[in-house]
């Protein structure tokens, strides 16, 4: 039985961006909030079960130490550790609402049905191991970019590297998309992303590979890439050969404090930057190929 570890403590709001970005860089595969109305926040982290917390552990309290000395002082509340069993929906109903990505693209649970107004794009995701349930910023500001692309003109073609649970496939899609092929190395995130594509009724609109990049054959008018700052790195020329010569690139899952590494690298690959979005300590990138 699939099971998981959680982390929760209650903290200060002002610095939920900075907790909740840390425990994802402890490979968080989830994050959530309950605020209070009377009281704390409330922040959560779900890990997988094998993972050894101790060091996680330790990695938090030195962290929350610096943030004492050099930012806010403060005095977390209890921090608590549970092993849940992952196939108990009231855990996730608890934990994962609805919520809005882009301007017209909404995500939910396959617990809550969202009743769509005019223009409103709707997505459902199941939360799994694999990332993108559409609450971290990162899988927002992409939605955002493919989403005004989408407005602006036809897009025939995306590749979604790293797609994890197929979040941005999907969103491709239902935008208007025609074709699109997602492509992870995880074979949980691809099992977790076809099985997305069902729950959507898309199937047959979204092809899916186990594999490296090297893998991936032809040119496509958007790439977009979720991933790590070393993942981009290692695969900017790779992501350049799979772009159109008009084609542009998304990136993001960039913390603010690496923006300008990363810049140097990409900028140095032969790509325009157009825009960029930070939003909390997480930065969004927009470049065209040149």
């Amino acid at each position: 039985m699939l099971k998981l570890s959680k982390i929760s403590l209650q903290i200060p709001y002002e610095v939920k961006d900075l907790l909740s970005d840390f425990l994802i860089g402890q490979n968080a595969s989830s994050i959530s909030e309950d605020l209070d109305d009377n009281g704390p926040l409330t922040l959560s982290a779900l890990f997988p079960i094998a993972d050894d917390l101790e060091p996680i552990m330790e990695n938090l309290y030195n962290f929350i130490d610096i943030i004492k000395e050099n930012i806010v002082d403060f005095e977390p509340g209890e921090i608590k550790v549970e092993h849940i069993d992952r196939s108990s929906w009231e855990i996730w109903k608890s934990l994962l609402k609805t919520v809005r990505a882009g301007k017209n693209v909404v995500i939910s649970p396959p617990w809550e049905k969202h009743n769509c107004i005019e223009n409103e794009v709707s997505i459902t995701i199941n939360p799994s191991m694999a990332f993108g349930t559409g609450h971290h910023e990162t899988t927002k500001v992409c939605i955002s970019y493919i989403e005004k692309m989408t407005e602006s003109k036809k897009i025939n073609s995306l590749l979604d590297v790293g797609c994890g649970s197929a979040i941005l496939s999907i969103a491709a899609v239902k935008l208007g998309v025609s074709e699109v092929i997602a492509f992870d190395t995880d074979p949980v995130a691809i099992r977790e992303a076809n099985e997305n594509k069902t729950r959507n009724a898309i199937s047959d609109q979204i092809k899916t590979y186990c594999g490296p990049i090297q893998c991936i054959n032809g040119t496509f008018d958007i790439v977009v890439a979720n991933i790590s700052v070393e993942a981009i790195l290692m695969m900017k020329s790779e992501l350049k050969s799979r772009l159109k010569s008009d084609g542009r690139l998304i990136l993001s899952g960039i913390p603010v404090m690496r923006m300008e590494e990363l810049e140097r690298g990409i900028l140095n690959e032969g790509f325009e930057f157009l825009d960029k979005q930070i939003d909390g300590e997480w930065v969004g990138m927009f470049l065209k190929h040149l």
